[in-house]
């Protein structure tokens, strides 16, 4: 499976060390975003809140659904959210285009492409004609949202071959749950299979791996959890109750004791 929950704090550590500041008259509520399970944690944060210690005591967490990390960039921009998936490719337009100097990364989500794990399947039709890479040349591929480190990573691949995206191919955005049908419906050539929908059975039928991101480009940080320096000022303590309750989970969830 995919390094879905490589867990790194950045943050905990400066976070304790700084003191738990003054206690919460209230619990915080964190609005904190996510794209697809298993890859985000928050979209399950609170399936099994006995194993939240600090939950409804020093913060609650609200789980607010985007197709994409440029969509978050967007709404933690605007104060809509509290904690960001964002990936390489957003971090870098949040600080060079939209001058958000004061973006902290606070956490590991998702690393792509880590040898011995899965990473994402760029995919066709079984009796597609497109062979190789070179083949793409004057078809439709998708992700799940322009900007997002998987339509970068794409457009890297495609540009080593000499491939330009609106030149060479036309690149689309669509959900996740919704490519499946759009391959199937040859409304596109080309999909980005991520966990779970790679497994998908009927994906699997239908389905052909063209090229892996991993194998083409290394590992990279496709989503990592990101707040604003004054909210984290402002929030300390109950941060760190989160990133506590957030190891113990992750602790649950890959001890092979607790799975099916």
């Amino acid at each position: 499976m995919r390094k879905s929950f490589g867990l790194i704090v950045l943050l905990s550590g400066a976070l304790v060390a700084a003191g738990s500041g003054p206690a919460q008259a209230d619990p915080v509520k964190f609005r904190i975003g996510w794209i697809a399970m298993p890859a985000s944690r928050a979209g399950y944060l609170t399936e099994k809140p006995d194993l939240l210690h600090h939950y409804n005591q020093s913060y609650t967490v609200e789980a607010l659904h985007f197709s994409s990390t440029p969509a978050q960039l967007t709404a933690l921009a605007s104060g809509e959210l509290d904690i960001a998936q964002l990936g390489y490719s957003t971090l870098g337009a949040a600080v060079e285009n939209a001058h958000m100097e004061d973006v902290r990364l606070i956490a590991d989500e998702l690393e792509d492409g880590k040898p011995g794990w899965s990473t994402t399947r760029f995919t066709v039709l079984k009796d597609s004609p497109i062979k190789t890479i070179d083949d793409l040349k004057g078809k439709v591929v998708a992700t799940n949202g322009i900007g997002t480190g998987l339509d970068i990573a794409l457009r890297w691949v495609l540009k080593k071959h000499h491939l330009e995206a609106k030149t060479d191919y036309t690149d689309v955005e669509i959900n996740f749950p919704n490519m499946k049908s759009a391959l199937a419906e040859h409304k596109v050539d080309l999909i980005s299979a991520v966990l779970p929908f790679m497994y998908d059975p009927e994906l699997v039928k239908i389905g052909r791996t063209l090229f892996e991101q991993g194998s083409e480009t290394g590992p990279s940080e496709l989503l990592m959890w990101a707040a604003r320096a004054p909210y984290i000022a402002a929030n300390r303590a109950a941060l760190v109750d989160l990133m506590e309750d957030v190891l113990g989970m992750q602790r649950w969830y890959f001890d092979p004791a607790n799975h099916v």
